[in-house]
């Protein structure tokens, strides 16, 4: 109680706390840390798609009934049309949206992790413990899962059904989490289906490599002569409209901005390669994500998303990864270090956003933080670039 109390007087202040606390393994602690990163996606200033979701909000907004979302936005928004509806007809502002879903999703994946080292055989010390809390943390792609609004909390929803069904056999569950990450975002829909026909094909490390060449000869194929049947999507998937899918398009310095972020994960593919075992679900899976990211590679925004699954995937390969061989501090310590690299170099190509965002006031008592919304208005008289994909489809 008392650091709910310290957080709602100053969020800032009452971090290095709730730090504390977590080192302590306490699960209330992780909700307000979750609740942490949900204020800063709060205090965050909506740019490029973001801006967009804010855009369709307002006109979703001046809409006087339901039913006149049509059929063709949800199945491009999903969901999310319906709670932009009831959210803006409650008057709630859509920042609060994004306080939600950074809570539950970043909430969601500590609680996967939090199981599975309380269920392990392993001893960890608090500061055993707390390393690994801090790899999860710093490869959760913040701002990333801020600006997708959808594709974040879809992915989290996905992790905690494949949970339901590693850790807790519960297949009923599972499918209903999937359900729901699908609603979110129909592209899970697919990765779902997929990812699950793969886990199930039990493909050895070396065929994988032969039905990954093959795999990736037949997706480029399809990009190059059947990229319409994406309908309405294959503009901003297959760059008909918008450079950022393309490798071409990129600058130099955009191009390493865009990988040097991605080769910070790469420890966990190494050590899923070098010690994969068919005994643990978890690197199973993340056999079928390091697959679908090498097929999706000739795709900016497949990879993208892809390959963010796979580096949520990582923390649980690890633990896994130690059950089976033991404790091993000293990987540990080289994943925490990339973590960390991870989390610098992905605030670079975020600099003008930080530096526009309201995040001098986690400062202040939490009233005051919620006393301010942003609106498309003032976003373009202070950002006016935030808009530049508002007409781009997520």
């Amino acid at each position: 109680m008392g650091l709910f109390l310290l957080l709602i007087i100053s969020p800032i202040l009452s971090l290095p706390f709730i730090l504390l606390k977590i080192k302590e393994r306490s699960k209330a602690a992780a909700f307000l840390f979750a609740l942490f990163l949900g204020t800063i996606a709060y205090c965050t200033i909506p740019y490029q798609d973001l801006f967009r979701h804010l855009m369709h909000y307002e006109a979703i907004s001046k809409m006087g009934n339901i039913s006149n979302i049509s059929a063709f936005d949800f199945e491009m928004n999903g969901i999310s049309v319906y709670i932009y509806w009831i959210f803006s007809h409650l008057s709630i502002p859509f920042d609060y949206i994004r306080l939600i879903t950074i809570t539950i999703g970043y909430y969601l994946l500590f609680l996967i992790f939090y199981e599975k080292v309380q269920t392990s055989k392993i001893q960890y010390s608090n500061i055993e413990y707390f390393v690994r809390f801090l790899i999860l943390t710093l490869f959760f792609d913040l701002f990333y899962t801020i600006a997708g609004v959808r594709y974040g909390i879809a992915l989290c929803l996905y992790l905690y059904g494949i949970f339901q069904a590693f850790e807790r056999n519960s297949i009923i569950k599972c499918i209903l989490f999937l359900a729901f990450a699908s609603l979110y975002h129909s592209s899970f829909l697919y990765f779902s289906i997929i990812s699950f026909i793969i886990y199930k094909a039990n493909i050895s490390k070396k065929k994988a490599v032969f039905y990954t060449i093959i795999a990736f000869i037949c997706m480029t194929l399809f990009f190059k002569y059947f990229g319409y049947i994406l309908g309405a999507r294959a503009d901003w998937y297959l760059n008909r409209t918008s450079g950022s899918t393309a490798y071409s398009s990129m600058t130099f310095y955009g191009m390493i901005g865009f990988f040097i972020p991605k080769l910070c994960v790469v420890p966990f593919a190494i050590l899923l390669l070098k010690y994969f075992s068919t005994n643990s679900k978890w690197m199973k899976m993340g056999m079928v994500w390091l697959i679908l990211s090498f097929i999706s590679f000739n795709n900016a925004v497949f990879f993208y998303r892809i390959w963010c699954v796979f580096m949520a995937l990582g923390i649980y390969m690890f633990i896994d990864y130690e059950i089976l061989y033991g404790k091993d501090n000293r990987k540990s310590h080289r994943l925490l270090a990339s973590s960390v690299l991870f989390a610098l170099s992905s605030f670079i190509p975020m600099n003008s956003v930080i530096t526009k965002s309201n995040y001098n006031q986690l400062l202040l008592p939490y009233p005051i933080i919620l006393e301010h919304s942003y609106n498309s208005t003032e976003i373009l008289k202070k950002y006016p670039s935030a808009g530049i994909f508002v007409n781009s489809d997520n």
